[in-house]
């Protein structure tokens, strides 16, 4: 009984990985480029290699409506909500982002080197 568990268990944590994996690949080959601005960024309790992980929410306007999305990445853009700077010096923070043409809510942000 505990063995088939497990394997239940594993089968689906790969399932759910697997189709995450093939989302984000088909958004990469098939999807559309746009601009996107970042609304918000936000700590994690994730690190990688001793590095934290920032979690990057962004806006953008596709296909007639607003779509939003977030993505976790270790070099996060400038954040637009830095509480060291004034409000009236913050600049609009943009990043790149792919969406699916036919589904704009599935998105991703790209990592672009500065």
């Amino acid at each position: 009984m505990v063995p088939a568990t497990f394997a239940l268990a594993g089968l689906v944590v790969l399932f759910n990985g697997q189709s995450m994996a093939s989302r984000a690949r088909r958004i990469y080959r098939h999807g559309v480029a746009t601009v996107a601005r970042v609304t918000a960024l936000q700590w994690t309790s994730m690190r990688v290699n001793s590095r934290p992980v920032r979690r990057v929410m962004y806006r953008c306007h596709v296909a007639g409506r607003v779509v939003e999305g977030k993505w976790n990445t270790v070099d996060p853009p400038g954040d637009p909500n830095d509480p060291t700077v004034p409000p009236e010096e913050r600049k609009v923070v943009t990043i790149w982002v792919i969406y699916d043409p036919n589904h704009p809510e599935d998105n991703v942000g790209v990592p672009v080197s500065s």
